[in-house]
């Protein structure tokens, strides 16, 4: 077959049928996200769940925040007011805002780290082993929280 031939063939079939415009960044975009459907599709759910449990709530939260809003009343836009009453006005916030910032900055990890220097000096223990004691740690330290504020409710009859 000669070289005239070749080209006369090449002209005569019909270049390949996109859905999209690969020459434009959406259009190639499309063409990736279509050529990988299956994948997207997988991973929809997950995105869908937390678009409806995360960030639609969190958008109405951050809302409300900036509104006066009883539930008997509409909602009636106040703009910073509820902020700088949190920040300059209301004693138990700042109160609990400081113990709460004491024990995620110095208690937790401080202890932490205690314990890990602990096993790591222990006679006959790896890192391996206190990587996995740290973790069991954690878990327990958090199962037992979650008994301890069950524990401390008093009890409906």
């Amino acid at each position: 077959m000669s070289k005239k031939e070749k080209s006369e063939k090449n002209k005569t079939e019909a270049p390949k049928k996109r859905l999209f415009n690969v020459e434009k960044k959406f259009g190639y975009t499309m063409h990736e996200i279509w050529n990988h459907k299956m994948s997207y599709g997988l991973i929809a759910p997950f995105f869908i769940v937390f678009i409806i449990f995360t960030i639609i709530p969190l958008a109405v939260s951050i809302f409300f925040s900036f509104t006066y809003y009883n539930i008997l009343e509409a909602p009636r836009f106040v703009a910073w007011d509820n902020y700088v009453y949190l920040f300059v006005d209301d004693p138990l916030f700042l109160k609990a805002f400081s113990n709460t910032l004491f024990y995620a900055v110095i208690v937790g990890p401080v202890g932490y780290h205690v314990v890990l220097l602990r096993m790591v000096h222990q006679p006959g223990s790896s890192k391996d082993q206190t990587v996995i004691y740290a973790c069991i740690l954690r878990s327990v330290s958090y199962e037992r929280r979650r008994d301890v504020s069950r524990m401390a409710r008093p009890l409906r009859k």
